[in-house]
């Protein structure tokens, strides 16, 4: 799997939420990248699912889905 590097994390983006996730609930989510937060050398990003919730991640807790 290949995460989500901090330059390239985008709104608008697909991605899936990381197979070791602490939070097991959301291992292999497929969502969007809604918002970016922080500066570009290290960002966290909010992802908004299809049921309408939205959790933050790590861009090291993300890969570009259907790029794995």
């Amino acid at each position: 799997m290949e995460f989500v590097t901090s330059e390239e994390a985008r709104p608008g983006m697909k991605v899936r939420i990381s197979d070791g996730h602490r939070r097991p609930a959301l291992r292999g989510l497929i969502g969007t990248i809604n918002q970016r937060y922080g500066d570009s050398s290290y960002v966290a990003l909010e992802v908004l699912f299809e049921n309408g919730q939205s959790e933050l991640f790590w861009h090291h807790e993300l890969s570009v889905a259907g790029r794995d």
